[in-house]
């Protein structure tokens, strides 16, 4: 059987979250050709045998260690069948049509590498609309409180590349590995996951690559998932995070760029610290601006090698 797309799904100790995230994709899915491929990073909750009892022909590679999200995902895509490859977390639920909205779009777009969906939290508000890549501009804007000066309508005329609806459908810099369908003959091209990458910014690099090629990455609302986010049991994500973001800068921004977007930032979240502490004296926001600090301060370290 012709298989239009390859449903890629890497998995680490999260057995009920999986199960949920396939039967989404079962009854939802209805009107093109597709396999499953799941790849278990040596899962301890029994994420295997759950499956085996569960589902009929799904492809399951088994590994016998963690070795994070890009890797797992570059074995699956290497046997994968399909015209199309479909990154999909296990943490992920599909809405109606979905996946068949993503393979319409990127039919009908030869020029586009990957086009992602809306991302929303479980309770149906706004997670994410697809990302820019780090700007010294965009940190000029929330260091100088531009962003808080205008209304949203005029921040999007003003700055359409950093501010859009999450109802239009457009050309991004990135979007989210969590649902993220790629072209197979782009991939085969321009190459896969970056494996230096264990987990997060695998995707961003990916797309920064394909748009340096000349192609095009895209965010379509029409098409929705769930994601619970952050599910999966691993240890030290954030510094994992950090650690993976300091990458990006260094492989694709450029250290010295990088540095100069952490320190507007750094900036602006001091900025906002002392507006909070003279007049609004609001705590958990304080607390939160103050987790904000400690962070851009480890990038910082990380890119100036300090750390």
């Amino acid at each position: 059987m012709t298989v239009l797309v390859s449903i890629v799904i890497v998995s680490f100790n999260t057995r009920e979250l999986l199960k949920n995230c396939i039967q989404s994709v079962l009854d939802t899915t209805h009107n093109l050709s597709y396999e499953i491929i799941v790849v278990d990073n040596a899962s301890s909750d029994g994420s295997v045998e759950g499956l085996e009892k569960e589902f009929n022909e799904i492809t399951i590679i088994r590994n016998s260690n963690n070795l994070g999200y890009a890797k797992a995902n570059n074995q699956a895509i290497k046997l994968a069948r399909g015209k199309y490859i479909l990154l999909l977390n296990s943490d992920t639920i599909m809405k109606e049509g979905t996946i068949e909205k993503l393979v319409s779009f990127i039919e009908k777009n030869p020029q586009t590498a990957a086009v992602g969906p809306k991302v929303l939290n479980p309770d149906g508000t706004l997670q994410n609309k697809g990302f820019f890549f780090p700007s010294v501009m965009f940190s000029l804007i929330v260091l100088f409180g531009i962003n808080r000066l205008f209304s949203e309508k005029l921040k999007r005329r003003l700055f359409p590349k950093f501010y859009w609806s999450e109802n239009d459908t457009r050309e991004v810099d990135y979007v989210e590995g969590s649902c993220l369908l790629l072209s197979r003959e782009i991939a085969d091209k321009i190459g896969l996951l970056p494996e230096v990458f264990f987990m997060y910014f695998e995707e961003a690099e990916w797309c920064y690559l394909a748009k340096k090629n000349k192609y095009e990455i895209w965010y379509l609302p029409a098409a929705e998932i769930i994601h619970m986010h952050s599910s999966s049991p691993l240890v030290d994500k954030e510094e994992v995070f950090w650690k993976s973001l300091a990458e990006f800068y260094k492989r694709n921004i450029g250290i010295s760029k990088g540095i100069v977007i952490s320190m507007l930032s750094l900036a602006a979240s001091a900025t906002d610290l002392s507006g909070c502490v003279l007049f609004e004296r609001n705590r958990k926001k304080m607390e939160d601006i103050r987790d904000q600090i400690k962070r851009q301060i480890i990038l910082l370290r990380r890119l100036t090698g300090l750390d």
